[in-house]
């Protein structure tokens, strides 16, 4: 109904079960060969990695930005026609969540990966003394003196990410 593999292509036991051998064999070894590539020659992967990034931005910045557009501009268009009530169920279906619930679902998934992500890159932004960014990162702790990479200016990476 509608799905392009067999069932019986999937394994019906072991260590595989309910997946296509194949495809999980292959997909785990690339992401090994990555993992391996990435930390056992670190400066060849990031001259990779760079290359790779500089010639996607430079190649495709244009078109991303159009197709962001354009998708942001085709669903005001859904939600505001008459397609935008549209009932995706059976026409006696009703919504397992209401309206404040799937905000409140959106808004805390929102703020749980801010702190994930932050909880960590923000003190080593803090952290890090290069002025790699034109401007210096933690200006509180260059004040104090604590301009070298170690433990006063750690604590003060901390005491501004804290802050924030």
């Amino acid at each position: 109904m509608g799905t392009d593999y067999k069932v019986t292509e999937l394994e019906q036991r072991g260590p595989f079960q309910g997946m296509h051998r194949g495809m999980t064999i292959t997909s785990g070894a690339l992401i090994l060969l990555f993992v391996l590539f990435t930390g056992l020659s670190s400066d060849t992967a990031a001259v990779v990695f760079g290359t790779a990034r500089a010639w996607i931005e430079g190649t495709f910045s244009g078109y991303y930005l159009v197709t962001v557009v354009a998708l942001l501009v085709v669903c005001a268009f859904i939600v505001c026609s008459r397609y935008g009530s549209i009932r995706l169920g059976t026409d006696d279906s009703r919504p397992e969540f209401s309206n404040f619930a799937w905000f409140s679902m959106l808004f805390s998934a929102g703020i749980g990966i801010g702190i994930l992500f932050f909880g960590v890159a923000e003190p080593i932004f803090y952290l890090d003394n290069t002025d790699s960014f034109g401007y210096p990162n933690n200006p509180h702790a260059d004040m104090a003196g604590a301009t070298a990479i170690g433990h006063e200016r750690a604590i003060d990476a901390l005491r501004v990410t804290v802050f924030h």
